[in-house]
């Protein structure tokens, strides 16, 4: 209880019935968010090199903020119909303090994520709340603005981030700015009003469930042993290629673009080197322009063969991941078949050790009653002897064949 109610207040309060809840009134359009990236699985990282996130407004270019992981980053004036972007970064030092720019090597992308805002107000009770989710492929997240269902595509990550454990993926919560506790951080705090915990519930248990499916993903992933490795082997190097297929393309991609300035400034107005007589640089002739265009249709094809074969290896990506999760399912199915079959087992020997104990108790029964009847009947061929003899001491011979009668049928071998 205690920690449900540190969570709503790190959600924060708002009036019974308001769909918004955290992220303001329904009739407010503007607010500021934050967001902390807590945890990062699977990336792309050495192990010297530091993690940043950062959180930008695709319809404000410069509202971009780095921050290093674990630390509170904000947006301020976000418009609520917007989608987020979401990017992991990895330096070898600390974040710059100029813009993001990637281009001197100082930051390198390592993965991406869109974030509908208005899907998270409606339909996520306002907020994320420790909550897994895949990344996409670095430089992606822009790349497929407005292709696909967003809704349906930041579900698709939510789902995923407890399942898929070799893909890379973070940890995030987000808020509105205005909910954060007096310090300035996300804290759960337990004296969160009821209407705040019964209102915030769900987010708390959509986390808590979702950490529990990764728990038993990765107990069974254990299990698994040699199959296992064995995909995360074949997926690490799949993803190696992909980035090196990425950095040819990029390569490719620049001379590509150096082939075609050089080609317009060929292509250009011959009379501008007539008018300078001292300029000696004199644009090539035919031939050399024909080669210049054949040597940029030769980079064109080979960009389209690497995109080719980018395209090949994410959907090799994809069906090694889905084997590795058929067999994560299967896993869990025998797991389960097991258990009943034990429980089965238990119960039944449950049930003999019951009927036996029955058994040993009606036994002693027996024996107790066997025991009284033969007190009995000695006692009864005690009162026939000293009847026997009592009737011969007063001469009584003729009864003597009744004694003998009654003395037979209680005579038995024992």
């Amino acid at each position: 209880m205690a920690l449900g109610s540190g969570l709503l207040n790190f959600l924060g309060g708002s009036s019974a019935g308001d769909k918004r809840g955290c992220f303001g009134d329904v009739n407010s359009k503007i607010l500021d968010i934050s967001a902390v990236c807590h945890e990062h699985r699977s990336l792309d990282v050495s192990q010297d090199e530091r993690v940043f996130f950062s959180l930008k407004d695709v319809r404000n270019q410069d509202s971009e903020k780095i921050e290093p992981m674990g630390s509170l980053c904000t947006l301020q004036q976000v418009d609520v119909d917007t989608v987020l972007i979401l990017r992991v970064w990895a330096s070898w030092g600390d974040a710059p303090n100029r813009g993001l720019d990637s281009s001197s090597g100082a930051l390198r992308n390592v993965g991406d994520l869109r974030i509908p805002l208005d899907r998270l107000v409606k339909q996520c009770e306002s907020m994320l709340y420790q909550t897994w989710l895949t990344l996409d492929a670095p430089n992606h997240a822009e790349a497929s603005a407005g292709y696909g269902d967003e809704s349906t595509n930041f579900e698709q990550k939510i789902a995923d981030g407890a399942k898929q454990l070799l893909q890379p993926r973070v940890c995030l919560s987000i808020c509105k700015t205005a909910d954060l506790g007096a310090c300035g951080k996300l804290l759960l705090l337990p004296d969160a009003p009821p209407e705040a915990r019964e209102r915030q519930w769900a987010p708390l248990l959509r986390s808590q469930q979702q950490h529990a499916i990764m728990s038993t993903a990765m107990h069974t992933q254990s299990l698994q042993g040699d199959d296992s490795s064995d995909a995360a082997a074949r997926l690490q190097e799949l993803r190696n290629r992909v980035k090196t297929q990425t950095k040819d393309i990029e390569d490719v991609q620049r001379e590509l673009q150096e082939t075609e300035d050089r080609l317009a400034t060929t292509r250009g107005p011959p009379h501008r080197n007539r008018d300078c007589a001292g300029d000696r640089s004199v644009p090539e002739g035919p031939g050399g322009t024909v080669a210049k265009e054949a040597q940029l249709e030769q980079l064109r094809a080979t960009n389209a063969k690497q995109r080719s074969n980018i395209e090949t290896l994410r959907v090799e990506v994809d069906n090694v991941s889905q084997e590795a999760n058929s067999k994560i399912d299967a896993a869990n199915e025998r797991i389960r078949s097991l258990r009943r079959e034990r429980e089965e087992q238990q119960a039944n020997a449950d049930h003999a050790v019951q009927e036996a104990t029955e058994l040993t108790q009606q036994k002693e029964e027996l024996a107790n009653e066997t025991r009284q009847l033969e007190e009995h009947k000695k006692a009864l061929l005690r009162i026939v002897d000293e009847l026997h003899q009592t009737c011969e001491g007063a001469g009584l011979q003729a009864s003597r064949r009744s004694i003998d009668s009654i003395t037979a049928n209680f005579s038995r071998p024992t």
